[in-house]
């Protein structure tokens, strides 16, 4: 047994639950879901990834999502959040996710002090959530990639914290009947899997706060938990006949020339989209993919491959990895199309919006009386917005309809004869970017700027709960 596999049979019996169980989704269609936790939380890639499955997975769930995230947070810090922000919150959180450790020490070994220190702090949290009734889930910190940073391989920095600070969340969670998500062992497991085929692969820049990858693991992990049924969906055409099936929404064929075809598609599932740093996009190796695959497979094309566009994005799939089926949802094709792109860009907008309220709660608080009025209606303001992009939110699309075109790569297509999906587009826009926004919910995209930079404007820390 390896060196962190103890840790994570530990943690399988502390309520890990595999993917692929059938079972009913663990979520209520009313249930609602407070994300609390440091700048991970803050930052919202994996909170708001969550959000968006459930959305376009469980489209008759009305849901509700909010996230608390806190550079420099605590768990004591976080009971002072908790009863400041969460009790009280409406409607009722029924689950509250804690995810905190990753930098609870700064790169350096911690103390037996600090560790039991740790536990005290994550213990009292634990009891003050379920004293109002709400489950708690508890996630471990991830690991670190030390080849990455020399500094946490001379600390053996997994081993000497991050190992001892997951093991405590396990504890502490089977001691108080909280759940349970391991995302420590998980992604010691996939860094491994994947470095088998990429050398060079990692989850983080610096080998300790994990990127976009990684934190869609983290989403996978916690909808996996949840048992969260993939979405899946099938799609065969047959390029001698211009014939095709799709066992989701309706779809055609029209033969537009002999190298040439365009598929109609109407009613087809919104992919589950991943979060992605510019430029980049969700590949098919990604572990969160796992939750959202929709296969199309080519028979009888003699072409080296097609080049597929949709809404003037265009992407060169090899012939090879058509027949054996292309994975449409980890592509572009639909990932940024319109509809897609307009879930995305609502959550974030919604959450950048309510994370900007708290902000100016505090810094725009006037000590002049005559300013009282103006800011009640500000305050008024951010929450008329934030109510009506949540009822956007409940109104939008599940489903999209799909102009895709295909054509026969040349023999010339290097990509294609390589059996290489090759994506191109002529200009690459950040989630969540659609053009200037007035009131509050502009100057919360403003205020919050690039989620994936790494100092967020809210830094407020509160004072850590000692009591």
């Amino acid at each position: 047994m390896n060196k962190y596999a103890v840790l994570s049979v530990l943690l399988v019996g502390l309520g890990w639950t595999p993917l692929g169980k059938a079972a009913e989704f663990a979520l209520p269609p009313d249930a609602c879901v407070v994300f609390l936790g440091d700048i991970l939380t803050q930052q919202g890639l994996y909170a708001d990834a969550v959000e968006a499955f459930v959305r376009v997975a469980y489209p008759t769930h009305r849901a509700r999502f909010f996230r608390f995230g806190y550079m420099g947070a605590t768990p004591g810090s976080l009971r002072g959040v908790f009863e400041q922000e969460v009790v009280g919150l409406k409607p009722k959180p029924t689950h509250v996710v804690v995810c905190v450790g990753l930098h609870t020490v700064n790169m350096r070994v911690i103390s037996e002090e600090e560790l039991s220190r740790y536990r005290s702090e994550l213990e009292e949290l634990v009891r003050r959530i379920q004293a109002e009734k709400i489950k708690v889930i508890l996630v471990t910190p991830p690991s670190a990639d030390l080849n990455r940073n020399v500094r946490l391989m001379s600390l053996e920095f997994n081993s000497s914290t991050l190992g001892p600070l997951a093991r405590v969340v396990g504890e502490v969670a089977s001691a108080y009947g909280a759940e349970v998500v391991d995302w420590y062992t998980v992604s010691l497991e996939q860094r491994e899997k994947r470095q088998q085929s990429e050398a060079n692969f990692s989850f983080s820049r610096d080998g300790l706060r994990p990127q976009a990858e990684g934190n869609a693991l983290l989403a996978a992990l916690l909808l996996e938990h949840w048992k969260a049924q993939p979405m899946r969906a099938s799609i065969t055409l047959d390029w001698e006949k211009a014939e095709v099936t799709a066992d989701q929404g309706k779809v055609s064929a029209e033969r537009l020339g002999s190298d040439e075809m365009k598929l109609t598609f109407e009613g087809l599932p919104i992919p589950w989209v991943l979060p992605a740093r510019r430029g980049e996009q969700a590949s098919a190796e990604w572990y969160a993919r796992r939750l959202c695959q929709f296969d199309f497979q080519v028979k009888g094309l003699s072409a080296p491959g097609l080049i597929l566009e949709a809404d003037r994005r265009s992407s060169t799939v090899g012939r090879e990895q058509l027949e054996k089926g292309f994975d449409l949802a980890a592509s572009e094709l639909l990932a940024q199309g319109p509809q897609a792109m307009r879930l995305v860009q609502l959550i974030n907008v919604k959450n950048k919006l309510f994370a900007q309220r708290r902000v100016d709660q505090d810094a725009k608080r006037p000590v002049d009386e005559e300013l009282l009025e103006a800011y009640e209606t500000l305050m008024k303001a951010y929450d008329l917005y934030h109510a009506g992009y949540v009822r956007m939110l409940d109104n939008s699309a599940r489903r999209m309809d799909l102009e895709l075109t295909l054509k026969a790569a040349a023999p010339s297509d290097q990509d294609a004869l390589r059996g290489i999906h090759q994506p191109r587009r002529p200009k690459v826009t950040r989630q969540g970017e659609s053009g200037a926004e007035s009131g509050p919910a502009g100057q919360a995209r403003e205020a919050s700027g690039d989620q994936d930079k790494d100092e967020p404007k809210d830094r407020r820390i509160h004072p850590r709960d000692d009591g």
